[in-house]
């Protein structure tokens, strides 16, 4: 009778340790999947601030917006402008702004949760302003806040 019951403990804790490696195995995939799932749109905020700058540099206002939320909010000049107050922001400033140039795009800091994020950026500004007849060269820091709309991450607000 001993010898049976050693026999079935000895089954039950193979079978069991069978279903504790197979959870671990599960576990290790999952996360596995959550940092390929993370470095997918890690890339793809990247490529969203890239592009966003670049339609800057290009003086391409439907391009600018086209990375913008329509939830889109932000404070610019001490007022909230929703999507459409940007935009006007947008094509006025790019009106008295020329010779537009953005160089050395650094991320400082990338932020992930499920469908939000956060980027905090450093990079060169050159243009030449109408109304001043001035030169600017700045260097800036922003911090965009971004959603996930329909798959795609788009800019939900810009800050300093």
């Amino acid at each position: 009778m001993k010898k049976w019951t050693l026999f079935f403990v000895l089954i039950i804790a193979v079978q069991m340790s069978y279903k504790i490696m197979f959870m671990l195995a599960a576990e290790e995939e999952s996360a596995l999947i959550n940092i390929i799932q993370e470095n997918k749109d890690s890339i793809a905020i990247k490529k969203v601030i890239e592009t966003y700058y670049e339609s800057f540099a290009q003086r391409d206002s439907n391009s600018i917006m086209s990375h913008i939320s329509n939830n889109f909010s932000a404070i610019l000049k001490g007022k909230v402008v929703d999507y459409n107050g940007f935009k006007s922001y947008i094509e006025s400033w790019l009106k008295d702004t020329v010779d537009i140039s953005i160089g050395n795009l650094n991320i400082l800091k990338l932020d992930i949760s499920d469908n939000k994020a956060t980027i905090f950026i450093k990079y060169n500004f050159n243009g030449f302003n109408l109304n001043t007849l001035n030169d600017i060269n700045v260097i800036h820091k922003r911090q965009f806040a971004l959603v996930k709309e329909n798959g795609s991450w788009k800019i939900l607000s810009v800050g300093n």
